[in-house]
């Protein structure tokens, strides 16, 4: 069965849903700011429907959550890359306009999603290559190891450490699930004609 979710997982396919039928997405930095977006989508699209006198069924379901980076994490992996010969400072974001499941994640634990380079174009694009491949495979591969040994070094300590620090959004994987839960809904609005 297709849903809209498929979407982002096979690429959007215009003969898998029927002509009246739309996906959309809202992404902001928060998930409070994501679900007053989506609220306020919904209303205006029942709105619309309204004003046309027009039914309407809405499905809304969860995306990802925001990705938001552990720092110290984040500062651990930026000494560590520095240290690596022919690395320097990874690209750190602290938020992005992008999705993936590592914001999710990021509600549980300490997370950390660097960018060492060596590519070009756009991501998730037909343009988007490997530019310098060394830059691209081996020096990613040489900071996920040196990350790791530091993290382990010592019993662990640096792991613990960050862990201790660190604030989850949510403290057990029920609470995520119940949250998750909690955003499927499916709305119905009649045709105004009907309606009254």
């Amino acid at each position: 069965m297709n849903t809209p979710n498929d979407k982002l997982a096979a690429g959007f396919d215009e003969t898998r849903y029927p002509a009246d039928f739309l996906v959309h997405y809202v992404r902001g930095k928060t998930m409070s700011q994501i679900v007053e977006a989506a609220r306020r989508v919904d209303r205006a699209l029942a709105g619309g429907a309204l004003a046309l006198g027009a039914g309407i069924e809405i499905v809304d379901s969860p995306g990802y959550f925001p990705l938001t980076p552990d720092a110290s994490l984040q500062q651990l992996t930026a000494r560590i890359m520095t240290e690596i010969p022919g690395g320097e400072a990874p690209l750190l974001l602290p938020h992005g306009t992008g999705s993936t499941d590592l914001g999710d994640l990021s509600t549980l634990m300490p997370v950390v999603h660097p960018y060492v380079g060596g590519v070009g174009g756009s991501l998730h694009s037909a343009d988007y290559t490997v530019t310098e491949p060394d830059t691209a495979y081996l020096l990613g591969a040489k900071l996920l190891t040196a990350l790791v040994l530091e993290l382990l070094r010592d019993s662990a300590s640096a792991a613990q450490e960050i862990i201790r620090q660190h604030t989850p959004v949510f403290t057990a994987k029920e609470a995520y699930f119940a949250y998750i839960d909690s955003l499927f809904a499916t709305k119905c609005c009649p045709p105004f004609d009907q309606a009254t």
